[in-house]
């Protein structure tokens, strides 16, 4: 959608949009790379805090894709992971936290992400797992995550196991008895197609 670099002057006109501004941060391939860091940067500042929640959703996807990072952003993302608020921004936060994973305090990092490990919600319960995977991929955690693969009807969640597994090297560090135990829950899934299986194991043995 965006085959150039966009000025400060379009940024201003983008970001007074909601549904704009969204579709640019997810698509925008610029940034971090266009100069205008520091517009993004108090966005988020302006933002990260705000109770429009939309607002607030953007600042930070927009920390996580500018790769802007602030150690006082991990307060309002502890906050929202203890908060009532929605699976989807619980979500967004988790992925944050796997992004910055070197840059948070290891204890703050684990226990965030041993609170999501313990929720009702599929896909929170997951990704808490993948993000404590990072420093300590043991075999336990890998089949809790594996059985939470299983027992779900949604084929989202394979693809979110499997990218986020790649992204963190895991293919590359843990045995290969466990690419092997992956690739016999996706050959042996009722849910997904046989086109989805053959993508997911291409992905998995790149």
């Amino acid at each position: 959608m965006y085959l150039e670099k966009v000025s400060k002057k379009e940024l201003d006109k983008i970001f007074k949009n909601s549904t704009d501004r969204s579709t640019f941060i997810s698509t925008y391939p610029y940034l971090g790379t266009d100069n205008n860091n520091k517009y993004y940067k108090d966005f988020i500042n302006a933002n990260i805090s705000n109770k429009k929640y939309k607002l607030q959703e953007d600042a930070i996807e927009l920390s996580l894709c500018a790769n802007i990072f602030n150690l006082a952003y991990v307060d309002i993302i502890d906050k929202i992971i203890h908060s009532r608020r929605t699976p989807w921004i619980k979500l967004l936060c988790l992925d944050w936290l796997n992004f910055f994973f070197d840059k948070i305090p290891l204890h703050l990092y684990n226990d965030l992400n041993l609170i999501a490990k313990k929720h009702n919600h599929e896909f929170l319960k997951l990704q808490g797992m993948l993000n404590l995977m990072v420093f300590n991929p043991d075999k336990t955690l890998i089949e809790e995550a594996l059985e939470t693969v299983k027992a779900s009807m949604n084929n989202t969640l394979y693809y979110r196991f499997i990218h986020s597994y790649i992204d963190n090297n895991l293919n590359k560090i843990l045995p290969s008895e466990v690419n092997y135990g992956i690739n016999n829950l996706i050959t042996s899934s009722n849910t997904l197609t046989d086109s989805q299986k053959t993508e997911l194991i291409h992905l998995l043995s790149a």
